[in-house]
């Protein structure tokens, strides 16, 4: 599959090959890439430059390394950390706050649910109405509804089918659950969330984007006014942004 590269700059080649291999689609999520010593004898190169170009492609997201047993490097799906991880940067460089991550939810996700709305599938909505229904019964019994209400608009924003907005969007949304976790808010919000996401369903079964749309504005603003209190609360909202990032990926998906 690979080619043997001149001596200069050899791991960018290594990488470059690695890289137009995945975005061809001739290495698909999932797959695993040779071992590395495969890959020395298939690149002619050195186990230091293979090392610093699998290295490369790891910090790009296109490919994981995982350790242990079935371990190997394996290519990965779109992975939106790496966007999360790279907003949080510049949103530190640019002092954004937890105001403009809100903002940019309410400018996105109500023009997801205008999508949602003409595209979703039977399929999509069973979906949907499985985690509202799940959430709806976790509320009665007192349990702890964070996953479900990530879940719900995970789902939503699969069911827009635009890619470029899902990774936008997901990214967004980490940063802004990172940031309320770090205050340790949110208790008691549990109710008015899961009404706000069965009205969103219902519209969607309805086909009225129009009407998705209105409520997942009013649902975005209903949670950042009740919030604000608890996070302005000893310090400003800015300062949220800058605790550690931490992006759990079962909490989208568990």
């Amino acid at each position: 599959m690979f080619q043997s590269v001149p001596t200069s700059r050899v791991s960018e080649e290594i990488a470059g090959q690695i890289k137009r291999a995945i975005l061809s689609g001739k290495l698909k999520p999932g797959d695993k890439l040779p071992t590395e010593r495969e890959l020395v004898e298939q690149f002619r190169s050195s186990r230091v430059s293979v090392r610093e170009a699998v290295r490369a492609l790891e910090h790009l997201g296109l490919v994981r390394i995982k350790r242990g047993h079935g371990g190997g490097t394996y290519v990965s799906g779109a992975d939106h950390h790496r966007v999360a991880e790279s907003f949080w940067v510049r949103m530190q460089l640019s002092k954004g706050t937890l105001n403009h991550l809100t903002e940019a939810r309410l400018l996105l996700e109500p023009g997801l649910c205008r999508l949602a709305a003409e595209r979703a599938t039977a399929q999509d909505l069973a979906k949907l109405e499985a985690v509202v229904r799940q959430q709806e019964a976790a509320v009665k019994a007192g349990k702890d509804t964070t996953s479900y209400d990530l879940k719900f608009h995970r789902l939503l924003i699969d069911t827009a089918r635009n890619p470029i907005l899902a990774l936008t969007t997901v990214s967004v949304i980490d940063l802004l659950v990172n940031a309320l976790q770090e205050a340790r808010v949110g208790a008691g919000l549990t109710a008015h969330v899961v009404n706000f996401h069965r009205a969103i369903y219902n519209a969607l079964c309805e086909r009225d984007g129009a009407k998705a749309a209105q409520l997942m504005a009013d649902h975005v603003a209903d949670i950042q006014r009740r919030l604000h209190p608890h996070l302005i609360r000893g310090r400003g909202s800015a300062a949220w942004i800058s605790a550690p990032l931490r992006l759990d990926e079962a909490t989208w998906d568990q």
